[in-house]
C-alpha cells in the first residue's frame, strides 16, 4: 500500500465505533494485559490506534507510551488521555524503528492486531526484543488468517496485494508461535486462542 498513513487516518474517524461494539471483549483483554504487568512497568503500545488499550492499562503501570503511524489516531488518543486525566500515558506519531526509542527501555511491549500487517514480522520482532529490558515481555494478539476455514484471510490478502487495503499476512497459529519463539529468542509464557475468535492468538513472550 502506497500510503498507509492516509488509510489509517480515514479509518480513525469511525475506529472507536468498532471498539464500542466489542466493549466487553476489549475490557477483558485489558484485564489480561494488566495481569502480566507490575506497577513499576514502563510499557510501549506499538500501533496503539486511538489508545483504548493503553489508557485502560495505564492505571496499572508506571508509564505507557503509545505509538502509531496515523496522526489522527494519535490525536484521538491524546484527547482521551487529557479528558480522562491520565497523566502517565503519552502518544506519539512515529514507528517502532524511531531512533529515539532506546534499547532496553521497556518492561512490556503491546502489539495488538499488527504483526500480520507489517512488511517484515521477523525484523519487527527483533526490534521489539531490542527495545525490551531483560525479562521484559511482548504481549500481543494476532489474527491467524491462514488457519483452516479462515477464507476471509486469503481474500483480504488478495485485496492487500492490489493496494486497496494494507497487505495481510495469513499466519497459521503454529507458524506464528514458532516465529515468535525462534526470532530473537523469545520464551513463550502463554499462548492461547481467543475465546470469541479461535483464529486469533493471544501471546505473552519473555525476552530470553
Amino acid at each position: 500500500m502506497r500510503n498507509p498513513e492516509r488509510f489509517w487516518d480515514r479509518i480513525a474517524k469511525n475506529y472507536d465505533k468498532h471498539s464500542d461494539k466489542k466493549r466487553e471483549s476489549l475490557l477483558a483483554t485489558i484485564e489480561k494485559i494488566k495481569r502480566q504487568l507490575n506497577p513499576e512497568a514502563r510499557v510501549l503500545d506499538f500501533a496503539c490506534g486511538t489508545g483504548e488499550k493503553a489508557l485502560g492499562v495505564a492505571e496499572r503501570v508506571q508509564s505507557i507510551h503509545g505509538i502509531d503511524l496515523s496522526p489522527r489516531m494519535i490525536e484521538k488518543a491524546s484527547i482521551k488521555a487529557t479528558d480522562r486525566q491520565i497523566e502517565n500515558a503519552q502518544f506519539s506519531k512515529t514507528d517502532l524503528f524511531d531512533a529515539t526509542l532506546q534499547p532496553g527501555s521497556y518492561d512490556g511491549i503491546l502489539a495488538f492486531y499488527i504483526l500480520h500487517l507489517v512488511d517484515d514480522p521477523a525484523r519487527v520482532l527483533d526490534r521489539i526484543h531490542e527495545l525490551l529490558a531483560p525479562d521484559g515481555q511482548l504481549i500481543c494478539e494476532t489474527p491467524c488468517l491462514g488457519e483452516s476455514g479462515a477464507l476471509i484471510g486469503w481474500l483480504l490478502a488478495l485485496v492487500g496485494k492490489l493496494g486497496v487495503l494494507p497487505e495481510v499476512r495469513c499466519f497459521r497459529i503454529a507458524d506464528l508461535e514458532s516465529m515468535i519463539s525462534n526470532a530473537s529468542s523469545f520464551q513463550l509464557i502463554e499462548s492461547e486462542s481467543v475465546a470469541e475468535n479461535r483464529n486469533h492468538l493471544f501471546v505473552v513472550a519473555k525476552k530470553a
